[in-house]
């Protein structure tokens, strides 16, 4: 991902959570722009090579966290959530390892 992505996306599942009202705002929109600059920047999705290692990038907020699996610098996958109520009384360590 990026630094802060977990931060940035935030904006953007606080109204698509369930039973949440999907009100779209300036700053939603400003959410989305940046999210939508900063992945086309790095996304050129390959396929991985098993007999390298891979890379995992983790960003963690107090809200979502989310992820990135690499190899040689290029991303592999994608992956981020909002995070259950227990979760977020995590250290930021826990949350880093989730």
């Amino acid at each position: 991902m990026f630094p802060h992505h977990s931060h940035v996306a935030t904006e953007l599942s606080a109204i698509t959570k369930k039973g949440a009202k999907f009100k779209w705002t300036p700053n939603c929109q400003a959410a989305l722009d940046t999210l939508k600059l900063e992945l086309a920047k790095r996304v050129m999705l390959t396929y991985p090579n098993f007999s390298k290692p891979f890379e995992i990038y983790t960003d963690a907020s107090k809200l979502q966290f989310g992820a990135v699996i690499s190899q040689d610098n290029q991303p592999l996958a994608f992956y981020s959530r909002k995070l259950l109520d227990a979760q977020k009384r995590y250290t930021v360590i826990e949350l880093e390892l989730l």
